[in-house]
């Protein structure tokens, strides 16, 4: 199985506002900073498996397993939600039937990637003695050897322009906005209005 390659969304803090934060609240505004970048790098995580989950039929676990999250802290004030891995087993896209045993479909197992449930031709579900089940073909006419089928990445899944912009747009969107409610909160907290 090969990894895919990555997808790499940065929130990096460049406003002048959050400058003037730190400068006016130092320690106390360099963390406020902090966690604004940290709660707009997990938003990329959830607005990534949303974006997916239109458009595929995935489980959200299966998704959120493939993003990395690099948070800000320790004098670095940038984060970074990264998605990575290899491409996604067929099982894990509504495959019937689920399980190994009992009888098998004539035409093969089908599944739903997309919209539409499609059945792969010639393919069935098979438990290893490792316990892994999957869904497999057949290499030839003989039994063996049989190789499991995949489907996407999930960067594959999200490697559209038109996604990456609106995952951007949504992480700039959320960093301001938490960069306004931990302004509101140290002026609350310290007396200043």
């Amino acid at each position: 199985m090969r990894k895919s390659r990555l997808l790499r969304v940065e929130v990096v803090n460049n406003s002048d506002l959050a400058a003037e934060f730190i400068q006016a609240f130092a320690a106390k505004g360099k963390r406020g900073v902090t966690r604004a970048v940290n709660r707009a790098v997990n938003g990329v995580r959830t607005d990534g498996g949303k974006l997916i989950r239109e458009d595929y039929n995935v489980k959200a676990g299966v998704i959120r397993k493939s993003f990395r999250v690099q948070r800000a802290g320790g004098g670095a004030l940038k984060g970074a939600a990264i998605a990575s891995g290899s491409r996604i087993p067929l099982l894990a896209f509504g495959a019937r039937p689920a399980k190994p045993g009992g009888r098998r479909p004539k035409k093969g197992v089908s599944v739903k990637v997309k919209s539409t449930r499609k059945t792969v031709r010639g393919s069935f579900v098979a438990g290893m003695k490792s316990g892994h089940v999957g869904v497999f073909m057949r290499e030839g006419k003989a039994r063996f050897p049989i190789r499991e089928k995949f489907s996407y990445a999930v960067p594959e899944m999200l490697n559209r322009p038109e996604k990456v912009k609106t995952i951007e747009a949504n992480a700039v969107r959320r960093f301001d906005k938490n960069l306004a409610h931990e302004i509101d909160y140290a002026f609350r907290k310290f007396g200043v209005r």
